[in-house]
C-alpha cells in the first residue's frame, strides 16, 4: 500500500543537517565560558551574514529547527545552530557587559532558549498526532506556511525568553530581559496583536487555534517526561575562533 505524499512544506522545514554532534543544553558543555570578546568582534561577524535579516522574517526558525518525527523518524529532534547562538551572543553580550559571570554562561543560556522555543513545536506535534494522525503536524505546517500557527510561534518566543533569564538575580534578570527583548523586537511575533500577553493566556490561544487541550507545563522543555534528542549544527563557514568558542561552551 502506497503512503500518502507529504504536503508542500515551508522552505525552512528540512531533514536533519549532517554535521550534528549530540547536545544536552540542560547540562551544558565545558567548565569555562568562552571569550565573549571573540563573539562580539565585528571582524568575526560571519554569523550576521548567515542569520541577519532572515531573523526578522522567520524569527527563531533561523536559529535552529525542530525536525518533526513524522518527517524523519530516525533523526527527529531539536537542532541548535552554532551560528544562531553566535549571532545571539553578539547582540546580547554588549548589553550585559557589567555582568561578567553572566557573559561566561551566555552561550549556554541562549542555546537553552533556542531549544525551549523549538520544544513548543515538538509538543504541538505530539498533541496533534495523538488526535489527528501520523502526518497531521506536517499538514499543519503546510497550512500555516511560511510560519507556524501564530499563537504557537508566540508561545515559543515567550518560553525562549523565560528560559534565557531563568534563575537570574533580579538586577541581572532585568538587564538580560532588556537585551533579549531588544533582539526579539525584530521578530514577526513582536508585531502580533497578542504581543505582551502572558504565557497562560497564549496557551489558551494555542488551544483555541489548534483545537487542543494543553497546559503550560506541556510546553515547558524542562518538564519533558522523556529525553528529547538535541543536536548542535556545526557550520564550516563560521570563523574558527567563533566556532571554537561556541563548541567549548556547549560541548566541552
Amino acid at each position: 500500500m502506497s503512503r500518502n505524499p507529504l504536503p508542500k512544506l515551508p522552505g525552512w522545514v528540512s531533514r536533519p543537517p549532517e554535521l550534528t554532534p549530540e547536545l544536552n543544553v540542560l547540562e551544558g558543555g565545558g567548565p569555562a565560558g568562552p571569550d565573549i570578546s571573540i563573539l562580539v568582534d565585528p571582524a568575526n561577524d560571519v554569523a550576521y551574514k548567515m542569520i541577519g535579516g532572515a531573523y526578522g522574517v522567520l524569527g527563531a526558525e533561523v536559529l535552529g529547527q525542530y525536525v518533526p518525527r513524522a518527517l524523519d523518524p530516525q533523526r527527529w529532534g531539536i537542532y541548535v545552530r552554532e551560528a544562531g547562538v553566535a549571532w545571539l551572543c553578539s547582540r546580547v553580550a554588549t548589553q550585559i557587559y557589567r555582568y561578567p559571570k553572566l557573559q561566561d554562561d551566555l552561550p549556554s543560556r541562549l542555546a537553552r532558549g533556542v531549544a525551549a522555543h523549538h520544544y513548543v513545536h515538538l509538543a504541538v506535534e505530539v498533541a496533534v498526532t495523538a488526535t489527528r494522525g501520523h502526518t497531521s503536524y506536517l499538514d499543519l505546517l503546510a497550512e500555516h506556511a511560511p510560519r507556524h500557527e501564530p499563537s504557537e510561534e508566540l508561545l515559543a518566543e515567550l518560553l525562549f525568553r523565560s528560559e534565557v533569564v531563568l534563575g537570574l538575580e533580579p538586577e541581572t534578570r532585568r538587564a538580560t530581559e532588556a537585551a533579549v527583548d531588544g533582539v526579539m523586537r525584530q521578530t514577526p511575533e513582536a508585531r502580533s496583536a497578542h504581543a505582551g500577553h502572558e504565557e497562560p493566556t497564549v496557551v489558551d490561544l494555542v488551544n483555541a487555534g489548534l483545537s487542543l487541550n494543553m497546559t503550560l507545563s506541556d510546553f515547558r522543555f524542562r518538564d519533558a517526561d522523556r529525553p528529547v534528542p538535541q543536536y548542535l549544527v556545526l557550520e564550516p563557514h563560521l570563523p574558527d575562533l567563533v566556532a571554537s568558542a561556541i563548541r567549548k561552551s556547549l560541548l566541552g
